[in-house]
């Protein structure tokens, strides 16, 4: 018989520089033996440089082994892999036993039943999708057990059996285990062979994910060495029972638990630095929580004013903008998302796009590992910090850490204040310490070396550091207005009047569309544009609606309550104490109007910050005033500046 017939395929196919090797230290004596003397043969054998007797002459195998040894090292394995020369290990066998001889009729004690399971379910197929469909739940229309025992599923095989027509005298009942032990050794194949459907069905939905994507393996994924050249971002809800303090409709002070708040984070992938956090106290984090976020890890850094006694800053402060002045205002090129709702807002990935002018990935579904940094960071967060108080929740319901939380916040008053203080102290300590995935230097320290070698950062432009704009929501509205009634020209956003002493003088203005820009946050202005372009200027809400700060969806909130007759509200009311004194008596029996009269009261503060920088920010341009001019800088740009400041 030709030499090529019997390998199967033409000599000059075939490269054994690529076959797989095998590491014949791990072999005795005698097997490395057999092993180089067959590896010798195939070897003269496929290249042909000697005749089949020379070969047995040298190695001392038959002809008919030499061609057996060759078949066998251009056979695949159970993955598409040649076996190569690792089918010439000794004793390895490259494929499973299949029986031919009849399954035996009588007793096990006088019969030999070696591969009967795989040849009873490849005489009846029947069977076989059974094992399969209930292991797997294959079958949707067939409502299955969350996870079916073996000891189930062997009674469900041997009914299949009956209903095959199997007599009681033949295989699996004439055996003592009735084929139970066959039937676990089959099933653990099966989930080897089908692991994501399996672990998925078996295990849950998680399980199934993780089996999915440990098999994606990227080679050509990029290193990040550069800071800012890519960040993460993801929102984490606080493993911590914290408590308001608020005054009923009676009068009396209560302190009490709220729903667990949410801790939202942009950290460096290159250097590991945690650039910006925001707290959120709603149930959910929305839209402007993810941009107020973006804009902390871009804006400056200020010191909160601790009250916590003991609690201090680490010495090097902790944060990049403050230990690192060069980072102050820099922007990253790339954001990391997963495919949260708030994540996938149209403003979002406008606001970062066009402010920050960065690539936004959102990466594949489900897969948090490919934002395993933030993930990682989470975890330690909680390790070292929240996990550590005595209003833990633990990681899960049975978590030994876990010892009545909401009863532990009540007794100590574990405030939203001490979480504002408590957060900003682990995480400036966490930027201070050194960290295994840079080379044991903290994270501030890596990004200040990388930053030392020559890094270019892109830093915004001064002329946007003063009128930042994440939070700003473009739309139109017509003025309205109506001589007759004596109705002077207006707008109308969210249910509530707008105007200003221009558009309130100019009754030709009727009819126009002004293109407007709502800050979300703080709706009490609006800034309006008419169509040619031109500004018209701040436009103030009318009544209390223009002096108490809110955000759009609280005043959304208010008007929803208005329309159900739950609140009303007068003409010189400030409908956001009427929304604060509802939540109040709603928060004695409520954990969820607790939640949002939280936000509330936190928010109020961050506005009381907000004024004084901007007052800080006034006074320094103030004193830029009274200082002489700059040879680079006019006086037109100073006026600039300020002007921005006050209108905005």
């Amino acid at each position: 018989m030709p030499r090529r017939k019997m390998i199967e395929r033409p000599i000059v196919d075939i490269d054994i520089s690529q076959w797989p090797i095998v590491n014949i230290e791990s072999l005795t004596e005698t097997d490395q033996e057999k092993f180089q003397k067959r590896k010798q043969a195939v070897n003269l054998y496929i290249t042909d440089k000697a005749t089949l007797e020379e070969i047995k002459q040298s190695t001392g195998i038959a002809p008919i082994d030499i061609r057996r040894f060759t078949s066998r090292c251009l056979e695949y394995d159970e993955h598409g892999n040649l076996y190569g020369y690792r089918a010439l290990i000794p004793h390895v066998k490259i494929k499973s036993y299949q029986r031919i001889l009849p399954i035996p009729n009588m007793d096990e004690s006088k019969s030999v039943f070696t591969g009967a399971f795989m040849k009873l379910l490849n005489d009846y197929s029947t069977i076989k999708d059974t094992i399969d469909d209930l292991y797997l739940k294959r079958n949707k229309r067939t409502v299955h057990e969350p996870r079916i025992r073996i000891k189930d599923l062997h009674r469900k095989f041997l009914h299949a059996c009956t209903a095959a027509g199997i007599a009681e005298t033949e295989y699996p009942f004439n055996t003592i285990s009735k084929g139970k032990r066959a039937l676990e050794r089959y099933i653990k194949a099966l989930h080897t062979q089908h692991f994501h459907e399996a672990s998925a069905n078996r295990y849950g939905e998680e399980a199934g994910r993780r089996a999915r994507n440990s098999l994606h393996f990227d080679p050509d994924k990029r290193i990040i060495t550069r800071p800012f050249e890519q960040v993460q971002f993801d929102g984490h809800r606080i493993d911590a029972i914290f408590t308001i303090t608020f005054t009923t409709p009676s009068g009396n002070r209560i302190t009490d638990v709220i729903d667990r708040p949410w801790l939202l984070t942009v950290i460096d992938v290159a250097t590991r630095v945690i650039l910006g956090y925001h707290l959120c106290l709603k149930p959910e984090y929305d839209r402007s929580d993810v941009l107020i976020c973006s804009r902390n890890a871009v804006a400056p850094w200020k010191p909160k004013e601790l009250t916590i006694e003991g609690l201090t800053y680490p010495e090097g402060i902790g944060f990049a903008s403050e230990a690192i002045p060069t980072t102050k205002w820099a922007l990253w090129d790339e954001i990391l998302f997963d495919n949260a709702k708030a994540h996938l807002a149209n403003m979002v990935k406008d606001r970062l796009k066009n402010v920050i002018k960065c690539d936004v990935n959102l990466g594949p579904v489900k897969m948090p590992e490919r934002r395993g940094l933030i993930e990682r960071f989470f975890g330690l967060l909680e390790a070292n910090g929240y996990q550590r108080l005595p209003n833990t929740t633990g990681n899960n319901p049975k978590d030994i850490r876990r010892n009545k939380p909401e009863v532990a916040a009540r007794k100590y008053d574990i405030s939203i204040e001490d979480l504002d203080e408590l957060t900003e102290i682990l995480i400036a300590t966490y930027n201070l310490t050194p960290h295994s995935g840079v080379d044991y230097l903290s994270p501030l320290q890596s990004m200040e070396q990388k930053i030392s070698r020559g890094e270019v950062l892109r830093i915004m432009p001064i002329e946007e550091q003063q009128d930042i704009s994440f939070l700003t929501l473009e739309t139109t509205r017509n003025i309205v207005g109506n001589a007759k009634y004596g109705k002077r020209p207006h707008i109308e956003f969210e249910g509530v009047t707008y105007h200003n002493d221009i558009l309130s003088r100019s009754p030709n203005l009727v009819g126009t569309k002004l293109t407007i820009f709502v800050n979300i946050d703080d709706v009490r202005f609006v800034r309006a544009f008419l169509p040619c372009g031109s500004e018209l200027g701040m436009l103030t809400a009318k009544g209390k609606w223009g002096v108490t700060p809110h955000s759009l969806k609280t005043r959304k909130a208010i008007n929803q309550l208005r329309r159900e007759k739950l609140i009303t509200i007068m003409t010189m009311d400030d409908p956001i104490d009427i929304y604060l004194r509802y939540l109040e008596k709603r928060a004695v029996d409520d954990k969820r109007s607790r939640t949002k009269l939280g936000h509330l009261q936190y928010k109020n503060k961050e506005y009381v910050l907000q004024q004084d920088n901007l007052s800080s920010n006034l006074k320094a341009i103030e004193s830029d005033l009274d200082k002489p001019l700059d040879k680079n800088r006019s006086s037109e740009q100073i006026t600039r500046k300020l002007r921005k400041t006050i209108i905005y």
